[in-house]
């Protein structure tokens, strides 16, 4: 069986890989670079905590590699399940490109030729850049990262905290996923049709992660080993709390912006805050109350929204 796992933006499918082979109770999977078995780590977290990229799973680079890795995937007779992850090609053009619509058929067509899709998906409109190595305020690796996302690379600030937080804000078209990155396009609602075709809400996956795999490995008609139950247990709930204050901070931002603009007292810390979600929140700020921040010199705003209060700037 070949497994394609993938999503519109980052969505765990590295860990989602790694627990199908865990849990199926396999040792080894199958390198489609290689041609050959690649020893399946007991735990993917064990040198990088915040993701599972230990586990050095099958990545085409673009859909055209996804069907060619197909190919050479279904010409194996070893393995009994290969699985890779499946991408579009540049974020930045991908929506000019009528990107939906070919990854849609890109998917379509590998389902056609017996290939299962599990989808990862969300209805919040995530951050552009997770804070995966937990930097937070490092201004020099947060600029590497924009270089990948802006197309105008060019004309990024220096590594200022105040101006890449306010830049970033102004750009935020840019860094935080679109609508199509957060929500399942049109072009893939008809995917669901096919039988080869599975779902899996990013929110359940990450606040319900023992349901959610559990019924994946049902769909993909693979068993749990019960042996690695309690161990991915475990391994889920470290992975995990890298991306739960991620997704709270999607999921309460426009009622943080409203406890600032009234003064109201939030604390910020539990969310884990950084350069990037400060951004957003000058972003909502800007855009839904008609406000800004003064004091662009902050290297770090306040962690409570009354403090934040302080530094508003066009406030009624």
């Amino acid at each position: 069986m070949q497994i394609i796992f993938t999503a519109v933006g980052q969505r765990g499918c590295t860990f989602l890989d790694w627990s199908f082979h865990y849990l199926a109770g396999y040792k080894q999977y199958w390198s489609i670079p290689k041609s050959g078995w690649q020893l399946l780590p007991a735990n993917p977290l064990q040198q990088i905590q915040s993701n599972a990229h230990l586990h050095r799973r099958n990545h085409p680079t673009g859909l055209v590699a996804c069907e060619e890795w197909l190919d050479r995937a279904q010409q194996y007779t070893e393995p009994k399940d290969i699985s890779f992850y499946c991408c579009f090609d540049d974020r930045v053009t991908f929506q000019a490109q009528n990107g939906t619509a070919r990854y849609a058929e890109t998917l379509q067509r590998c389902m056609d030729r017996g290939a299962r899709v599990v989808l990862v998906e969300s209805d919040l409109p995530l951050p552009g850049i997770p804070n995966r190595d937990n930097t937070r305020y490092d201004p020099d690796t947060l600029c590497n990262e924009l270089r990948i996302k802006f197309p105008d690379r060019d004309r990024l600030p220096d590594t200022d905290p105040g101006r890449l937080r306010e830049y970033m804000a102004f750009n935020m078209h840019y860094l935080r996923l679109r609508d199509w990155e957060c929500r399942t396009p049109e072009e893939l609602q008809t995917l669901a049709q096919h039988t080869g075709f599975y779902r899996l809400n990013f929110h359940n996956w990450i606040f319900s992660g023992e349901q959610a795999i559990q019924q994946i490995m049902h769909h993909l008609n693979r068993p749990i080993d019960s042996n690695r139950w309690q161990q991915w247990q475990t391994i889920y709930a470290q992975w995990n709390n890298f991306w739960k204050p991620d997704l709270q901070w999607a999921q309460d931002l426009d009622g943080i912006a409203r406890a600032v603009c009234s003064a109201e007292s939030v604390d910020l810390e539990p969310y884990r805050m950084n350069l990037v979600k400060e951004a957003e929140l000058l972003y909502v700020l800007m855009h839904q109350h008609g406000c800004g921040l003064r004091h662009r010199s902050h290297s770090q705003l306040p962690t409570n929204t009354r403090d934040l209060h302080q530094l508003l700037s066009n406030r009624s």
